[in-house]
């Protein structure tokens, strides 16, 4: 008898507990519940050109930004936290300019941004076109449309910017090439522009190299030159160099190049 009342009295205790927390949504205060995610792809293309487009050969960086769907719990109205240490795959859906894109920084920062570089293409040269860019993560999915302009840029400081000499790609391990970027206005006809400042840097520097000029004047052809030495990577790894034009502090025109470096 005892021994059943015992046992009655340890299913009623069990009941209790069950009934209590079963009892509101579950979640802890002051925590978010998450469930699935955005993303908004955005470019620094204003930045570095002041173009509603890139002219062939010119490139910008792609940054997509990953957020959760979050809300507060208490209130119940969306808070959206950024999603860090996410790999987002980058593609060219559509490419109408033949442009390539190289990945940046694929893994989310604690911001939620990953980012990858477009160079826009020379192809259907004369008219503009659209290349579509699109980042994705599982099934959540964000794009941007670029334009590349055909023809010479309408507005902007009149600085295009492009590199005509790099070490051939890949590169092995110490050695060095020299880097010139040649800077012409936008119009059709491509003048050189001298004694503007072209600054030289590291956007990615996965190989330990090193640029023997950061700044330097364009002269009477445009041109400025850097020599890039590799470093010594134990694996294949790629470089991202910058260059931008400023002139009386004003920034022109930014470019990159892509360098595969070999153990």
């Amino acid at each position: 008898m005892k021994r059943r009342k015992s046992l009655m009295i340890i299913s009623i205790l069990l009941l209790g507990l069950f009934f209590i927390s079963g009892c509101g949504d579950g979640v802890p205060e002051g925590t978010l519940n998450t469930t699935g995610g955005t993303i908004t792809v955005d470019s620094n293309l204003e930045q570095v050109t002041g173009e509603d487009g890139l002219l062939k050969n010119q490139s910008c960086i792609v940054t997509a930004n990953l957020m959760d769907k979050s809300v507060d719990p208490k209130t119940k109205d969306p808070k959206p936290q950024p999603l860090s240490g996410r790999e987002i795959t980058f593609s060219i859906v559509s490419n109408e300019s033949g442009a390539t894109l190289y990945v940046h920084k694929p893994i989310t920062d604690a911001n939620g941004n990953a980012s990858a570089i477009y160079f826009a293409g020379s192809s259907h040269a004369g008219v503009n076109v659209q290349d579509v860019i699109q980042a994705r993560i599982g099934d959540i999915v964000g794009a941007i449309s670029m334009t590349r302009l055909g023809g010479a840029a309408q507005k902007g400081s009149g600085f295009y910017l492009t590199f005509t000499s790099v070490p051939a790609s890949p590169v092995k391990a110490g050695d060095s090439g020299m880097i010139t970027a040649y800077v012409t206005d936008n119009t059709t006809d491509k003048v050189p522009i001298k004694d503007v400042i072209v600054t030289f840097s590291f956007l990615n520097n996965n190989s330990g190299a090193t640029l023997s000029v950061l700044q330097e004047k364009t002269d009477a052809l445009g041109t400025a030159s850097t020599v890039y030495t590799a470093g010594k990577p134990t694996t294949t790894v790629q470089d991202i160099i910058q260059a931008s034009v400023t002139d009386n502090g004003i920034t022109g025109s930014t470019n990159y190049t892509v360098i595969t470096v070999n153990p």
